[in-house]
């Protein structure tokens, strides 16, 4: 998962940025978000890689990846591990 655009000033990011580069058009330090992306994208590994042998860790992995950043990829994700979860318990 990546920033896709600036929140500031909604330019589109080519992806490749380094960490600490600012937003090309508007200047905008966005460090702080690409940490929280990264961050969130590890989470979101931890609960695919867990998400048969140990769906409670699953759940609790995509709960953390959905808190990060709440988009359409992370609530699928923890729609996923809710399910997992349930099935395990059944």
């Amino acid at each position: 998962m990546k920033l896709m655009r600036c929140p500031t000033c909604r330019a589109k990011m080519k992806g490749d940025e380094a960490l600490e580069a600012p937003c090309r058009r508007c200047g905008s330090d966005l460090q702080g978000l690409r940490q929280c992306y990264l961050e969130a994208t590890r989470y979101q590994q931890l609960a695919r890689n867990s998400l048969q042998k140990e769906p409670k860790k699953s759940l609790h992995a995509a709960q953390k990846a959905n808190q990060l950043v709440n988009n359409k990829e992370t609530q699928k994700l923890l729609c996923v591990a809710l399910f997992a979860v349930k099935q395990s318990h059944t």
